[in-house]
């Protein structure tokens, strides 16, 4: 009886452990999709936030700081919320960093000189190549983000080479926030 009685609550046991173990996999499957959908949806948003900025930028000659605020403001407003991106910059690529510093001084951003970084993070002067992918505008204008402006990003080896597959392909592409 004792050993009838045994076998019976073991097979209880494995019966229960099995419904509780299918219940928490159907429970993780359903919150992985869930979570999967939602990086979808901030990847694509964010995806809509660059075509914006892309056909203003294509669209003119010329786009001011301020107008890049306001237009980037205005749809940031638009899309708050499902836009998953922190901050809009406006990432030209040009040959001469003079030519461009004097364009800033020009446009009233007199302190803007080309930087990158050193291995401590210290602001060093860029090396010389022969192109160069400096930050000239980015939104929301904060202290923290008005930081970034005239860093090179092509002078990270991922950030270049995000920026070499966008200039070779002409398409979009993210990178992380720096």
């Amino acid at each position: 009886l004792n050993s009838a009685f045994a076998a019976a609550a073991v097979l209880a046991f494995m019966m229960l452990w099995s419904l509780e173990a299918d219940k928490i996999s159907r429970s993780l499957a359903l919150e992985s999709t869930a979570a999967a959908n939602s990086i979808t949806q901030a990847l694509l948003a964010a995806g809509r936030d660059m075509d914006s900025i892309r056909s203003l930028l294509y669209s003119a000659d010329h786009v001011s700081a301020d107008e890049f605020r306001r237009y980037t403001t205005t749809e940031h407003r638009n899309r708050e919320s499902d836009s998953a991106a922190l901050a809009q910059e406006w990432v030209p690529r040009i040959t001469n960093p003079e030519e461009w510093e004097a364009r800033m001084h020009k446009e009233g951003k007199t302190g803007v000189r080309l930087y990158e970084r050193d291995n401590s993070g210290r602001r060093i002067p860029v090396a010389q190549r022969d192109e160069y992918f400096p930050v000239q505008f980015v939104q929301p204008s904060t202290n923290v983000n008005q930081g970034v402006i005239g860093f090179d990003i092509g002078s990270e080896k991922l950030r270049r080479a995000t920026l070499e597959l966008a200039c070779d392909t002409g398409r979009l592409r993210m990178t992380a926030p720096m």
